[in-house]
């Protein structure tokens, strides 16, 4: 049986083979270095690395952060050591596994040790451990990131692969596939397993090693992979209770289910991030989720939220830029401008149903009908209130029934250029007064912007107010109330959103810090601090005032005269009963 005097000399004796490769590496120049070289030299790394962080772990006191303090300095000292370009996917891949084997190590450590590891910095000059350094979900979650890194840096290696930009560059995926084998002790050369000389495997060519290498990539499940190490972390932390951290981790898991192609997945998992995101004010994550929410519904074909997540990305303050997923911007463009107006263009010609938008390939194309309408509702607390929002203001507080009031409404819009609604209802809590600008006509305050085509459409220059006036009659009594705003884009699109009181309107939580709103809701300050939404219909006053007078007591049974007075408040009386 080892005593702990060996394994104080097996950490040595490991610790100063770590250094001494360092070294060897330190010496050459690890782009110019052949990738079978510079793997065999990551191999054995690897494996001194594996060793030495198991005999630190079972070392004795401060163990935990003994071997984090190490591992750290291990990870930063190779990240850097990439290689040659069209081999760095396999060192993407080594350094994801490094993570993902600490990570293992740290979690079997932890499930047998009796006291709960704590952060700690008890030798002077050594570089203090975090909390989150001592959990093993940290370093399955960096794994997973690096997963994602070797799909990518795979991708432009096979497009470069496959393109021959140099012209004096070497097919490498061309030639019969090589079955390549795994060296016999680590650090020595690959073989080849169905070629030999003298009853030895021999050694492949550099082009021979990619190929086979490029073959076997090829068939690997890079989104799975990193989906497994994602969803490891997300269950230990899950245990830990660290909310944002959670969902930063199903944004990533969402992400790679994405690259999948899985698009249901992918808006289950994005759909219950977004709402937590939108709430904490995250602009720059809520559009990073829209992008891909918005592509996954175009590839399912669900033309409702295809829509709503289309317009809620297109409200989104300029100072986001959209670099996430489809939408990037450029350096002449940064914050992506002329994309958010071609999304705008397209999405509006969509729900015109002048524009067919193709679903994923081999599907037929969305289509809006009776049957399958884009109708959305936005209330207070919708997030389309960027899109769409309107107050109003009646000019008093009280009405005689049957007589005309006068109520002011203002829309705006966030989005980035200006749009035209077919047709604008205003909806009452009494049917009778319902509006249309098809039916009725209103009073624009901004005459230079009326111009919007048909008379019954309705045209919203962005982040400035539409004001609009109009009469109303109240053929009942009690209480009158404006409801909605319903805003018609096409035969089977509406945005049908409630309205708010103009003097307890609240700002949009996305543009509180931005510019771009010119002007309050009403131009009269009076109406806009004391307007409301809602006015109490009184009974009318009476046409026709009688009175009655005696002149003395009268006894039972007694005649004594009356005087009764008779006086119109309209026409002359002709006679009565």
């Amino acid at each position: 049986m080892l005593n702990f005097g060996d394994w104080v000399a097996a950490l040595k004796f490991y610790e100063t083979a770590y250094s001494l490769l360092q070294e060897v590496i330190s010496s050459t120049s690890m782009e110019l270095q052949p990738v079978q070289r510079v793997v065999e030299m990551k191999a054995v790394a690897e494996q001194l690395h594996f060793k030495i962080s198991n005999l630190l772990l079972h070392g004795g006191r401060e163990t935990e952060a003994s071997t984090v303090r190490w591992f750290r300095g291990h990870a930063s000292w190779y990240k850097q050591m990439i290689g040659p370009y069209e081999g760095a996917f396999l060192h993407w891949a080594w350094v994801s596994r490094q993570f993902q084997v600490f990570g293992e190590l740290l979690q079997n450590r932890l499930a047998t040790a009796s006291v709960t590891p704590t952060p700690n910095s008890a030798l002077r000059g050594q570089p203090v451990i975090s909390e989150r350094e001592l959990q093993p979900a940290h370093y399955y979650h960096i794994a997973a990131i690096y997963m994602v890194k070797r799909r990518t840096a795979f991708q432009a290696a096979l497009v470069a692969f496959e393109t021959l930009e140099e012209s004096n560059a070497v097919d490498v995926l061309a030639g019969p596939p090589e079955e390549v084998g795994p060296p016999v002790y680590v650090g020595q050369a690959p073989r080849l397993l169905k070629r030999r000389n003298d009853n030895h495997a021999q050694s492949p060519t550099e082009v021979e090693y990619m190929r086979d290498f490029i073959l076997q990539e090829k068939t690997f499940d890079h989104p799975m992979a990193a989906i497994a190490l994602f969803k490891k972390a997300h269950q230990l932390y899950t245990l830990m209770e660290v909310g944002r951290t959670t969902h930063l981790l199903l944004s990533d898991m969402g992400r790679e289910y994405f690259s999948a192609k899985n698009y249901a997945t992918t808006m289950r998992i994005l759909g219950s991030v977004v709402g937590m995101y939108r709430q904490e004010g995250w602009a720059v994550l809520v559009g990073s989720a829209l992008t891909y929410l918005r592509e996954c519904a175009r590839c399912l074909g669900l033309a409702k939220e295809y829509a709503q997540y289309g317009f809620e990305l297109l409200a989104l303050p300029f100072s986001v830029p959209l670099s996430h997923g489809y939408v990037s911007g450029s350096e002449i463009d940064p914050f992506g401008l002329v994309e958010r107006i071609q999304i705008q263009q397209e999405l509006v010609e969509f729900l015109r149903e002048t524009r067919n938008i193709a679903p994923r390939e081999g599907a037929s194309d969305m289509t809006l009908s009776s049957e399958q309408p884009a109708h959305r509702e936005i209330d207070l607390l919708s997030p389309l209130r960027m899109v769409l929002s309107a107050c109003v203001a009646f000019y008093s507080q009280t009405v005689k029934l049957g007589k005309v009031t006068r109520l002011t409404i203002s829309i705006l819009t966030h989005l980035p250029i200006p749009v035209v609604f077919e047709e604008v209802e205003i909806l009452f809590n009494q049917p009778s007064c319902n509006f249309s600008t098809s039916k009725n006509s209103i009073v624009e305050e901004d005459e230079e912007d009326s111009d919007s085509g048909s008379k019954a459409s309705l045209k919203l220059q962005p982040r400035k107010w539409k004001r609009i006036s109009i009469d109303v009659i109240a053929e009942e009594s009690g209480k009158l109330e404006c409801l909605a705003v319903v805003a018609h884009l096409g035969p089977h699109a509406t945005i049908h959103c409630e309205v708010e009181n103009v003097s307890t309107r609240e700002d949009i939580p996305f543009w509180k810090s931005e510019p771009g709103v010119d002007a309050p809701p009403l131009a009269n300050p009076a109406l806009a601090s004391s307007g409301q939404k809602v006015i109490q219909v009184e009974e009318p006053e009476a046409l026709v005032d009688i009175s009655l007078e005696g002149s003395s007591p009268g006894l039972v049974g007694e005649s004594f005269p009356v005087s009764i007075t008779i006086s119109s408040a309209g026409h002359a009386g002709q006679a009565g009963d």
